[in-house]
């Protein structure tokens, strides 16, 4: 053996040597523990809205907190508090004295209740884990005021994962809405009054747990055509973590093994004579210039163009304007009322509010108007009002509406003050 290919052997050695070693340690690694999921997964949802009183806050917190500590060790809550809008305040935990610790400083705030959108993210958060029970608890009176969502959209959610929710009215309930939302989703509903930390750990446990989908029917051999409905079929067994370790170690080794091998074949190949010819060496100077094609005279100018690149180019010159982009902006134009005259942008990305309280938008000085009189909410690029419930209500064009979707043009009346709904279009 020459001493060039001894040399080439050890540096393919040498690079190959890393990949190999990866590759054996993973195989001769102990397999990881794999990391169980929690027994149970609880959301507890807590209203905090100016509709309930500081002493309803203070027991809703009280039984969220026995709650955990009633469950089977290991299982984790998460924290959702709502008022004006909904908010994730503790992420998932096992820690009681860290979940007591976040509740503890909840108080009655805000002036709307987004209910329906903390539904909807206490059933999106639960939606991607894994427990063998999942819940959410809902302490609330089941009032909505100013969710951007309807209760079918968290409760679609719920349903399609399989998240039972336990409604607990606080302060004067409505009933009627936490009674459908958990009958719904196989939950229940308990007056605060009937409930504790324990029992409703305990209804949470003795929930009939979701089966798992059917594992896809197994296909007999011909020769046994009764097998299919004979012989029971099992669900395929999950790969093992040596399994799983396999793979990736015996990748590793064939790529060093390639590699060594693609090393020295053009090793090998570089010192037979004749195969790779090297390029002749040159004097040091001005580069020699490329030997001109065949056929074909030099060209007298520098990278020169074909012909046809110019004639292409000799085009009449276009003048370019530049384009401006419409879009519609929409706004109110007070035309009777105290503040006639006034002119108030909708926003195209949010809600806007119009009432008589200082929380609004829109505040008109109205004494027929109500404190949250009505919403308009930019909906699939158009403009919907809702009516929330106001005393004297509201009228569009002269007609009485809960909800109407706003035409350019619309006359609004509300109280003693009329709005007219307007779009424009602007640069």
């Amino acid at each position: 053996m020459s001493r060039a290919r001894a040399w080439a052997i050890l540096r393919a050695v040498r690079f190959a040597l890393p990949y190999a070693l990866v590759g054996f340690g993973l195989l001769l690694a102990p397999p990881a523990a794999r990391a169980e999921p929690p027994p149970v997964i609880v959301a507890l949802v807590l209203d905090t809205s100016g509709s309930l009183l500081p002493t309803d806050v203070e027991t809703a917190s009280a039984l969220a907190s026995g709650i955990l500590r009633a469950l089977p060790l290991g299982s984790e809550a998460c924290v959702f508090a709502f008022a004006d809008e909904s908010k994730l305040l503790l992420e998932r935990t096992a820690d009681a004295a860290l979940l007591e610790q976040a509740i503890s400083t909840l108080r009655p705030t805000g002036q709307r209740t987004a209910l329906y959108d903390a539904l909807f993210d206490a059933s999106r958060h639960l939606q991607g884990t894994r427990a063998a029970r999942r819940a959410i608890v809902l302490l609330t009176d089941g009032r909505d005021e100013g969710s951007a969502l309807s209760v079918e959209d968290g409760l679609r959610l719920a349903q399609e994962a399989g998240i039972p929710v336990f409604g607990v009215g606080v302060g004067k309930v409505q009933e009627k809405v936490l009674r459908r939302v958990a009958k719904l989703t196989s939950g229940e509903y308990v007056p605060v009054g009937e409930a504790t930390g324990q029992s409703l750990a305990s209804r949470i446990l003795a929930t009939p747990v979701s089966p798992p989908p059917p594992p896809p029917p197994s296909v007999a051999p011909a020769s046994s055509p009764s097998a299919s409905t004979t012989a029971p079929t099992r669900p395929p067994a999950e790969a093992s973590p040596r399994s799983r370790v396999l793979v990736p170690a015996v990748l590793f080794a064939l790529a060093g093994l390639i590699v060594a091998g693609l090393l020295l074949g053009l090793r090998g190949r570089r010192e037979k004579p004749g195969l790779v010819p090297l390029p002749p060496e040159r004097p040091t100077g001005r580069p020699a210039a490329p030997a001109p094609r065949k056929g074909k005279p030099p060209s007298t100018e520098d990278d020169a163009p074909p012909e046809t690149v110019f004639s292409r180019m000799e085009l009449g010159v276009e003048t370019v304007e530049r384009t401006v982009f419409l879009r519609e902006e929409a706004s109110l134009e007070v035309t009777s009322g105290s503040a006639r005259g006034r002119v108030f942008p909708l926003s195209s990305a949010s809600a806007t509010s119009l009432g008589r309280a200082r929380a609004n938008d829109v505040v008109i000085e109205d004494e027929a108007i109500s404190g949250q009189h009505l919403r308009i909410r930019p909906e699939e690029g158009r403009f919907v009002l809702h009516d929330l419930g106001s005393t004297n209500g509201t009228k569009v064009n002269d007609r009485k509406v809960a909800k109407h979707t706003l035409q350019d043009g619309d006359l609004i009346r509300l109280g003693d003050t009329a709005l007219r709904f307007r779009l424009t279009q602007a640069k």
